[in-house]
């Protein structure tokens, strides 16, 4: 999270998910993933639930992502596709891992 964090910041943009986005990060932790906050939340809950034995953190986890990944992530990827470079981003750049 910190990595995304960090690439945000560098580039001006704000990692909030309500302020609109002016410009395309593809570097640092971007060059792998679109959404690394999202994946590092998802990679920490399945940790937690590891070192706690949970399995109720686990399908909140599970709960979580699938919710993140249709209500979040899927509209935002409406709006980046007016922002110029998204399109190719996105044929270089897989959405998860």
């Amino acid at each position: 999270m910190l990595f995304s964090l960090r690439a945000f910041y560098s580039n001006n943009e704000s990692p909030a998910p309500f302020i609109p986005t002016k410009k395309i990060i593809k570097t640092g932790i971007f060059k792998f993933s679109r959404n690394p906050m999202y994946v590092s939340f998802f990679i920490s809950a399945i940790g937690i639930s590891i070192i706690l034995f949970s399995i109720g953190i686990l399908v909140g986890a599970i709960i979580g992502i699938i919710l993140i990944h249709k209500y979040v992530v899927l509209e935002e990827e409406k709006k980046l596709h007016n922002l110029n470079g998204y399109i190719e981003y996105k044929k270089e750049t897989r959405r998860w891992i």
